[in-house]
């Protein structure tokens, strides 16, 4: 009856018994917490700093190229821009007023006229980079072409991934140019704090990834995932370049947080 009664628990899985789960998870983050890597990620923060000296939000695509394009020079592997840019920017000063002092921006002189998108566009093309995708477009999928897939399924379709009719995109000008595209998206638990990344968003009926894996993929160097499912199609994992992440039956991994700040600059 006792063996019933904790079958029938995990089957049902009530709040309380989530709870629980969720603590002892925490435990052994907090236990055996992952080591700083080698090559960390470094977040480029747009603090009240950033916007005192160049201007409220947005800022002109010129001066956001020129931000892709120093870390591009400073040796940044992958550059990960986590906002999307669904409108043109018509107008965003002249490519001149932001260039760094002492030199002229790239292609200012032969290019005097670039526009701000043509600008942004030359800067992701010429870095490894990606743009985000958002959850909130559900009448995008229907005005426009789905993106390429860069998944191969062994097995059924993915069923119980997180899935949307739509998504906001980039402009059509501007969507070419990243070295990926990938989706915004955490899942917060019950008790709002997010310990699981979905890899896989159902995007009308596609699927995309998650903004954090495509930046893994982008900076690997690999062109396609190959997700495989189970019976039902239930998700047990995706690799990337070679390597397997195993994830729960909806896609989604478990995060193992590291104790360490992550470098803001």
């Amino acid at each position: 009856m006792i063996a019933c009664a904790f079958i029938a628990l995990e089957l049902y899985s009530p709040h309380w018994v989530q709870a629980i789960h969720l603590s002892v998870f925490d435990g052994y983050q907090m236990a055996v917490p992952r080591p700083q890597p080698a090559d960390p990620v470094i977040i480029v923060d747009i603090d009240e700093e950033s916007l005192t000296r160049n201007g409220s939000w947005p800022w002109s695509r010129h001066l956001i190229a020129r931000l892709v394009d120093r870390l591009a020079e400073r040796g940044a592997g992958v550059i990960g821009l986590q906002m999307v840019f669904p409108d043109p920017q018509q107008r965003g000063g002249d490519l001149a007023d932001w260039a760094p002092p002492g030199r002229a921006p790239p292609l200012a002189a032969a290019i005097p006229a670039l526009t701000p998108d043509g600008d942004l566009g030359r800067a992701l093309r010429d870095s490894t980079s990606v743009l985000g995708l958002s959850i909130d477009g559900a009448l995008d999928a229907q005005s426009r072409p789905p993106l390429e897939s860069h998944f191969a399924v062994l097995g059924d379709h993915p069923a119980g991934v997180f899935a949307y009719p739509g998504l906001l995109r980039n402009h059509a000008g501007l969507e070419p140019a990243p070295s990926g595209l990938g989706v915004m998206l955490l899942a917060p638990e019950l008790d709002g704090v997010a310990r699981r990344v979905p890899l896989l968003v159902d995007g009308d009926g596609q699927l995309y990834p998650n903004f954090a894996l495509e930046l893994l993929r982008a900076n690997l160097g690999t062109r396609s995932y190959i997700v495989r499912t189970a019976e039902n199609g239930r998700v047990v994992s995706v690799d990337v370049a070679g390597e397997s992440l195993e994830t729960d039956q909806n896609g989604s991994i478990w995060i193992h947080f590291s104790d360490a700040t992550t470098p803001h600059v």
